[in-house]
């Protein structure tokens, strides 16, 4: 049995980041460590994604390099299980589910 899973065949298609994106992702990460280790081992996921979108010079939408994507912002696969979570997590939160 394979362990081929579709996702696979997109990724093959994705361009390969260059040493510059590389960089900047290494930077973003060390952020993002540093960032745990002030806060005496964990974030939360509203530090941890405003760290990924915000940080300046950094983050995705401050950093300043190109984006990927038909549009040139993201590329975006959600599979059913995801939808699934997406959806179902926000309505067990508030008693809905």
């Amino acid at each position: 049995m394979s362990s081929y899973h579709p996702s696979e065949a997109l990724l093959a298609q994705m361009p390969q980041p260059d040493s510059v994106e590389i960089q900047h992702s290494e930077k973003l990460v060390d952020l993002v460590v540093a960032e745990i280790e002030r806060q005496g081992g964990t974030i939360s996921f509203y530090d941890y994604m405003n760290l990924l979108l915000y940080a300046p010079t950094l983050g995705y939408y401050s950093g300043g390099l190109a984006k990927i994507g038909s549009d040139g912002d993201f590329v975006l696969e959600v599979d059913h299980f995801h939808t699934h979570l997406l959806t179902t997590v926000p309505m067990i939160h508030d008693g809905r589910a």
